[in-house]
């Protein structure tokens, strides 16, 4: 998954910030992750500039974003690897992710952070404080 967004460099953080997350059981969907309740998981940012218009095809697999960015001519940035989740409950319900499960998780105060216009965040730093609050029905 890549965030795509028009913040060229990070936001430092701070103080914490509650976000959610879609997990299959305590797993990352995209990548091969497990995470652990009240474990902070730590990683590197990797990107890119884009132009929108030529090179969106495969880079984004939310709807909402792409519709959102694909319509614009201009240079975006492209957040490959990071922790990604939802700024809101309401936005993580808006994936179909049948049988998997939205989990509140928790970006640190300090944490670096990329977010775009739709609610969506990248983090370096994330941890999963309550598994599970809601499973996604098929």
């Amino acid at each position: 998954m890549c965030l795509i967004t028009e913040q060229m460099k990070p936001e430092i953080l701070k103080e914490d910030l509650v976000v959610y997350k879609c997990l299959d059981g305590r797993n990352s969907i995209f990548y091969d992750y497990k995470w652990t309740k009240n474990r902070m998981a730590k990683t590197n940012f990797s990107s890119g500039k884009i132009n929108t218009c030529k090179t969106f095809a495969g880079c984004y697999s939310d709807d909402i974003a792409e519709r959102t960015y694909k319509k614009q001519n201009r240079i975006l940035l492209c957040v490959h690897r990071g922790f990604h989740a939802c700024l809101t409950f309401a936005r993580a319900m808006e994936y179909d992710y049948s049988g998997k499960s939205i989990c509140e998780m928790k970006i640190p105060k300090s944490a670096r952070v990329f977010k775009d216009s739709t609610g969506l965040i990248v983090s370096n730093k994330m941890m999963l404080i309550k598994p599970a609050k809601v499973k996604i029905k098929p």
